[in-house]
């Protein structure tokens, strides 16, 4: 099954981007076996069974907050030169309660959204973005600055990223 949407996505992918990596797609469509040009098939349709509205209406949101993350906190900050990467900043979202809610298990997912290192929560009636440099030391290996960089100078996500990892010898 994940042979198959992988060269579903290859296919896709591949003549969508026919038209401006002419020569590119031409070598690697021949290399996954087709016998026609890349440039003779026609884009493709998007499967109304693998849409997920719940999905979208999720995406849609999450990219209205970044909007007022950006517009309010990130790009004033950025030109006061508080601060000079998104990654230094400690971003308070102020959104109602029922917002919040939604927002909340998802924390994670949207410090890496937003390209921040560390986003808290606070209610309010209106949605706004305010931002205070991060105090905390970086991570050397995803660049956040993070409560829990320890003596590696590894966060403690990327600590356990790397005990995982075994070299190539």
């Amino acid at each position: 099954a994940s042979q198959s949407v992988m060269k579903t996505c290859f296919d896709a992918v591949n003549c969508l981007l026919a038209p401006v990596l002419s020569f590119t797609t031409e070598e690697a469509w021949g290399h996954a076996g087709h016998r026609s040009s890349v440039h003779l098939e026609l884009f493709p349709e998007v499967s109304e069974d693998l849409r997920d509205a719940a999905l979208e209406s999720q995406m849609e949101e999450w990219l209205r907050l970044r909007g007022v993350v950006y517009q309010e906190a990130i790009e004033p900050a950025r030109q006061a030169k508080t601060i000079t990467k998104p990654l230094e900043a400690l971003i308070t979202l102020t959104a109602p309660a029922e917002t919040l809610a939604r927002l909340e298990p998802a924390r994670a997912e949207l410090e890496e959204f937003f390209i921040i290192s560390e986003l808290r929560f606070e209610e309010g009636s209106e949605i706004s973005a305010r931002l205070e440099k991060s105090s905390h030391a970086g991570c050397e290996r995803c660049w956040r600055l993070v409560p829990d960089v320890g003596e590696t100078h590894l966060c403690d996500r990327c600590s356990t990223a790397v005990a995982g990892f075994v070299p190539a010898s």
